[in-house]
Protein backbone atom coordinates (compact mmCIF):
# COMPACT_ATOMS: atom_id res chain seq x y z
CA UNK A 1 0.00 0.00 0.00
CA UNK A 2 2.98 2.24 0.79
CA UNK A 3 4.44 1.66 -2.82
CA UNK A 4 1.36 2.12 -4.51
CA UNK A 5 1.08 5.57 -2.46
CA UNK A 6 4.21 6.04 -3.33
CA UNK A 7 4.44 5.84 -6.77
CA UNK A 8 1.31 7.72 -7.10
CA UNK A 9 2.67 10.44 -5.47
CA UNK A 10 5.34 10.69 -8.08
CA UNK A 11 3.07 10.18 -10.75
CA UNK A 12 1.62 13.35 -9.42
CA UNK A 13 4.33 15.33 -8.77
CA UNK A 14 5.40 14.55 -12.34
CA UNK A 15 2.42 15.95 -14.01
CA UNK A 16 2.24 18.80 -12.28
CA UNK A 17 6.38 19.48 -13.61
CA UNK A 18 4.62 18.68 -16.85
CA UNK A 19 1.85 21.02 -16.59
CA UNK A 20 3.90 23.78 -15.15
CA UNK A 21 6.60 23.09 -18.08
CA UNK A 22 3.94 23.26 -21.20
CA UNK A 23 2.76 26.50 -19.68
CA UNK A 24 5.90 27.54 -20.22
CA UNK A 25 6.89 26.50 -23.62
CA UNK A 26 3.11 28.22 -24.47
CA UNK A 27 3.78 31.43 -23.36
CA UNK A 28 7.05 31.45 -25.18
CA UNK A 29 5.77 30.38 -28.45
CA UNK A 30 3.52 33.07 -28.01
CA UNK A 31 6.28 35.62 -27.40
CA UNK A 32 8.48 34.65 -30.29
CA UNK A 33 5.05 34.36 -32.54
CA UNK A 34 4.16 37.96 -31.48
CA UNK A 35 7.49 39.07 -32.26
CA UNK A 36 7.66 37.49 -35.45
CA UNK A 37 4.80 39.02 -36.79
CA UNK A 38 6.19 42.00 -36.05
CA UNK A 39 9.38 41.12 -37.60
CA UNK A 40 7.75 40.30 -40.36
CA UNK A 41 5.45 43.12 -40.93
CA UNK A 42 6.38 45.99 -43.63
CA UNK A 43 4.77 48.43 -41.57
CA UNK A 44 5.96 51.44 -44.28
CA UNK A 45 9.49 50.32 -44.45
CA UNK A 46 9.95 51.93 -40.91
CA UNK A 47 12.48 49.24 -40.19
CA UNK A 48 14.12 48.50 -43.88
CA UNK A 49 17.79 49.37 -44.19
CA UNK A 50 19.38 51.14 -45.33
CA UNK A 51 17.45 54.02 -43.26
CA UNK A 52 16.40 56.86 -45.35
CA UNK A 53 18.21 59.70 -45.14
CA UNK A 54 21.24 58.15 -44.27
CA UNK A 55 24.03 59.16 -46.41
CA UNK A 56 25.37 56.55 -48.85
CA UNK A 57 28.91 55.32 -47.79
CA UNK A 58 31.83 55.26 -50.32
CA UNK A 59 32.88 52.14 -51.43
CA UNK A 60 33.86 50.25 -54.54
CA UNK A 61 32.98 46.15 -55.06
CA UNK A 62 33.49 44.05 -58.10
CA UNK A 63 30.84 42.84 -59.90
CA UNK A 64 30.45 39.14 -60.66
CA UNK A 65 31.03 39.80 -64.07
CA UNK A 66 34.48 41.42 -63.61
CA UNK A 67 33.17 45.04 -63.61
CA UNK A 68 33.48 47.78 -60.65
CA UNK A 69 30.18 49.59 -58.77
CA UNK A 70 31.70 52.62 -57.03
CA UNK A 71 29.17 55.30 -54.47
CA UNK A 72 29.37 57.88 -57.45
CA UNK A 73 27.69 55.53 -59.88
CA UNK A 74 24.52 55.08 -57.76
CA UNK A 75 24.62 57.99 -55.49
CA UNK A 76 21.63 59.65 -57.81
CA UNK A 77 18.78 57.93 -58.27
CA UNK A 78 20.39 54.70 -58.09
CA UNK A 79 18.85 51.16 -57.08
CA UNK A 80 20.27 49.25 -54.41
CA UNK A 81 18.82 45.50 -53.42
CA UNK A 82 20.60 43.28 -50.68
CA UNK A 83 19.47 39.94 -50.97
CA UNK A 84 20.81 36.64 -48.92
CA UNK A 85 20.95 33.30 -50.11
CA UNK A 86 18.45 30.53 -47.68
CA UNK A 87 16.25 33.60 -46.90
CA UNK A 88 12.77 32.75 -48.61
CA UNK A 89 11.59 36.50 -48.99
CA UNK A 90 14.90 37.34 -50.33
CA UNK A 91 14.17 34.40 -53.05
CA UNK A 92 10.48 35.36 -53.99
CA UNK A 93 11.48 39.08 -54.00
CA UNK A 94 14.77 38.71 -56.12
CA UNK A 95 12.92 37.82 -59.54
CA UNK A 96 10.79 41.41 -58.96
CA UNK A 97 13.57 43.59 -58.20
CA UNK A 98 15.21 42.00 -61.29
CA UNK A 99 12.11 42.51 -63.63
CA UNK A 100 12.17 46.36 -61.58
CA UNK A 101 15.27 47.05 -62.93
CA UNK A 102 15.06 45.96 -66.23
CA UNK A 103 11.82 47.93 -66.60
CA UNK A 104 14.16 50.95 -65.68
CA UNK A 105 17.08 50.37 -68.00
CA UNK A 106 18.64 53.45 -67.78
CA UNK A 107 19.17 53.98 -64.16
CA UNK A 108 22.01 52.56 -62.58
CA UNK A 109 21.32 49.52 -59.74
CA UNK A 110 23.13 47.33 -57.73
CA UNK A 111 22.28 43.52 -56.61
CA UNK A 112 24.05 42.21 -53.51
CA UNK A 113 23.86 39.04 -52.56
CA UNK A 114 25.02 37.80 -49.44
CA UNK A 115 26.57 34.62 -49.82
CA UNK A 116 29.29 32.43 -48.63
CA UNK A 117 30.23 31.55 -51.75
CA UNK A 118 29.31 31.97 -55.76
CA UNK A 119 28.06 28.09 -55.68
CA UNK A 120 25.91 29.19 -52.65
CA UNK A 121 24.54 31.84 -54.55
CA UNK A 122 24.17 29.81 -58.52
CA UNK A 123 20.72 29.96 -57.97
CA UNK A 124 20.78 33.48 -57.45
CA UNK A 125 22.79 34.35 -59.91
CA UNK A 126 20.79 32.59 -62.61
CA UNK A 127 17.49 35.60 -61.47
CA UNK A 128 19.96 38.17 -61.84
CA UNK A 129 21.80 37.37 -64.94
CA UNK A 130 23.75 40.19 -66.67
CA UNK A 131 22.32 42.49 -63.76
CA UNK A 132 25.61 44.04 -62.00
CA UNK A 133 25.71 41.52 -58.95
CA UNK A 134 28.32 42.16 -55.71
CA UNK A 135 28.76 38.51 -53.79
CA UNK A 136 29.28 39.93 -50.13
CA UNK A 137 30.21 37.42 -46.95
CA UNK A 138 28.54 39.27 -44.86
CA UNK A 139 31.64 42.08 -43.55
CA UNK A 140 31.84 44.02 -47.62
CA UNK A 141 28.33 45.99 -48.59
CA UNK A 142 25.78 44.82 -46.21
CA UNK A 143 28.33 45.81 -43.14
CA UNK A 144 29.14 49.22 -44.83
CA UNK A 145 24.87 49.68 -45.29
CA UNK A 146 24.82 48.30 -42.36
CA UNK A 147 21.59 46.41 -43.76
CA UNK A 148 21.31 42.88 -41.34
CA UNK A 149 17.73 42.19 -42.33
CA UNK A 150 16.87 40.39 -45.77
CA UNK A 151 15.22 41.34 -48.41
CA UNK A 152 16.01 45.27 -47.60
CA UNK A 153 16.15 47.38 -51.31
CA UNK A 154 16.75 51.51 -51.57
CA UNK A 155 16.73 53.86 -53.85
CA UNK A 156 19.64 56.65 -53.20
CA UNK A 157 19.59 60.41 -53.90
CA UNK A 158 21.19 63.31 -53.61
CA UNK A 159 23.81 61.13 -52.17
CA UNK A 160 21.33 59.78 -49.20
CA UNK A 161 18.98 56.97 -49.11
CA UNK A 162 15.33 58.18 -50.24
CA UNK A 163 13.04 55.56 -50.13
CA UNK A 164 13.49 51.89 -48.61
CA UNK A 165 11.72 48.44 -47.88
CA UNK A 166 11.81 44.83 -47.60
CA UNK A 167 9.46 44.36 -50.78
CA UNK A 168 9.36 45.75 -54.16
CA UNK A 169 5.58 46.60 -53.99
CA UNK A 170 6.51 48.97 -51.01
CA UNK A 171 9.72 50.64 -52.69
CA UNK A 172 7.11 50.81 -56.11
CA UNK A 173 4.97 53.14 -54.05
CA UNK A 174 7.96 54.97 -52.74
CA UNK A 175 9.82 55.66 -56.05
CA UNK A 176 6.46 56.35 -57.68
CA UNK A 177 4.53 58.12 -55.27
Amino acid sequence: MAAQLSVTVVVGVVAVLNLILTVGVIRRLKDHEQRFTELSADDGASNAQPSVGTAVPEFTAATTTGGKVTAADLRDGGLIGFFSVGCPPCAEQLPDFTRFLRAMDDTPALIVIEAPSPADAAAFLEVTGDLPVVLDGGDGLCKTFEVNRFPSMAQLSGGAVAANAHTVARLLTQVSG
